[in-house]
């Protein structure tokens, strides 16, 4: 290319040029308003047909499915019933006779088991109480131990007893406390585990607040809106936070999430009882702590089927449960003795795969 075809091209254009390229840009906006005034009423059309014609059709699929299957678990128990056994026994029978895990599951669970032995102690010097709790009461109360496919242990505990628990812990060198932000839970996951980081297990501490069982209404409209002020707070001044799921409290960036928690959990300090909430009768309820995630079937238990306490055993191993086991399972799960969805797709809280070198005997 020449000099003077640089140079030319660098000149504004003639004017009849200038008109036709006007005309020319002016056509192109007209096209893509065409474009864009279709995409809308495809997506409107989209629309319509998803709600009028698609969702009705996968909700009467559903309903035919689940039909179906729930035909199928009552012959598939009728035929396992033996002659003059209650459905509910059969039941209890066919869930305490599915096998154990085996294999590195097993191991993990065993030295879950052992954890969970040595926090019952700890508990005891320092006069704090938990209750097994979510999977782990269904695999005591079901299968007198871990559901086979499960691979933590879940414990409640009233908010005071799990800050004197963690002082415990911190001053026992055998044991330590991790704190973890989860941005897609949305929750703070406190675990108790070996101070050996070797050893893979933990116990999930789920903490709770006493309230008044009268004012039902207002716990639970207060737990949904500090619920829902963390959820926005991920969105705006925790922007960062999806760029680190599985923010370590000792993170320098964990501290605004932290504020955050701390905040929302404040926010549900006027309605706090004192007192034993053993002892307050149906006058006490029990708030699933705002700082764990989503639990919206079980978020405010009645106080009398918590407590008092029992001790109950899981894995041959001593432990505390709530008062009424039965009535706490049935509030979060419904049946828990229904043939369970989630044998092959229950989550892995590990790679079992990595801790084959773990000590058999943690804390010794």
């Amino acid at each position: 290319m020449g000099f003077l075809t640089k140079l030319k091209g660098l000149l504004p254009p003639s004017s009849r040029s200038f008109h036709a390229m006007y005309e020319e840009v002016g056509d192109i906006h007209n096209r893509v308003r065409t474009v864009q005034e279709d995409l809308v009423l495809l997506r409107s059309h989209m629309v319509h047909e998803v709600d009028e014609v698609i969702m009705p059709a996968v909700r009467h699929t559903q309903g035919a499915v689940d039909a179906h299957a729930a035909a199928m678990e009552l012959f598939a128990w009728d035929a396992y019933r033996h002659d003059g056994e209650s459905l509910a026994d059969a039941k209890k029978r066919f869930f305490a006779n599915i096998p154990a895990a085996e294999g590195r599951l097993r191991r993990y669970q065993e030295l879950c088991t052992q954890l969970l032995a040595a926090f019952d102690e700890l508990c005891a010097s320092c006069g704090a109480t938990y209750w097994i709790a979510c999977g782990t009461l269904i695999g005591a109360v079901r299968h007198k131990g871990f559901i086979p496919w499960d691979d933590d242990i879940d414990l409640g505990m009233l908010r005071q007893n799990l800050d004197r628990v963690a002082r415990a812990a911190e001053a026992d060198e055998r044991f330590r406390i991790s704190v973890v932000y989860d941005f897609w839970a949305c929750c703070k996951q406190v675990r108790f585990r070996w101070a050996d980081e070797a050893v893979p297990c933990f116990l999930d501490l789920f903490p709770y607040d006493v309230v008044d069982a009268h004012d039902r209404a207002a716990a639970l409209s207060a737990h949904a809106s500090a619920r829902e002020r963390l959820r926005e707070a991920q969105k705006t001044g925790l922007a960062f936070w999806e760029e680190a799921p599985y923010l370590d409290a000792s993170d320098a960036r964990a501290s605004s999430v932290a504020e955050a928690f701390s905040r929302a959990e404040a926010g549900l300090a006027p309605l706090r009882q004192t007192g034993d909430a053993a002892e307050a009768g149906g006058r006490r309820a029990v708030l699933w702590g705002v700082e764990n995630e989503d639990y919206p079937t079980a978020t405010l238990v009645p106080a009398g089927n918590v407590f008092p306490l029992q001790r109950m055993t899981f894995d041959g191993v001593e432990c505390w449960g709530p008062h009424d086991p039965l009535a706490v399972l049935e509030q979060a799960y419904g049946d828990v003795y229904t043939m369970p969805g989630d044998i092959k797709t229950h989550f892995r809280h590990t790679d079992l795969t990595l801790w084959d070198d773990a000590p058999s005997e943690p804390g010794r």
